[in-house]
């Protein structure tokens, strides 16, 4: 489904590469990821460049929808809400909180 323009969201898994700290000692973590893109396979090529940019890999991303469906459906948090201005204000990948997990 192609959809110019809009902002998507997605919760992406990434994991450590051996040596890096990002995650300060974490095995992985979630993230929600938003950025603008036509498809959702241009937002996956984003979004898995951007983690990789960050020096981390990327594992999967779920849950892909379009960020207008997304808070019909769900309450969303207002750092996502946020988040989701940024975007459509700047046109920037933005990532929200990473949470850690060492399992």
């Amino acid at each position: 489904m192609s959809i110019p323009n809009r902002i998507w969201i997605g919760l992406a898994k990434v994991s450590s590469i051996p040596g890096a700290n990002l995650l300060d000692g974490a095995k992985g973590a979630y993230v929600n990821i938003l950025a603008i893109a036509s498809t959702s396979s241009e937002f996956k090529a984003k979004a898995k460049k951007a983690v990789e940019d960050l020096g981390l890999n990327f594992n999967q991303i779920e849950d892909i929808e379009i960020f207008s469906e997304r808070i019909k459906n769900y309450e969303l948090t207002g750092i996502i809400k946020n988040l989701a201005k940024e975007v459509n204000k700047t046109k920037e990948l933005r990532f929200g909180n990473f949470h850690t997990f060492n399992d």
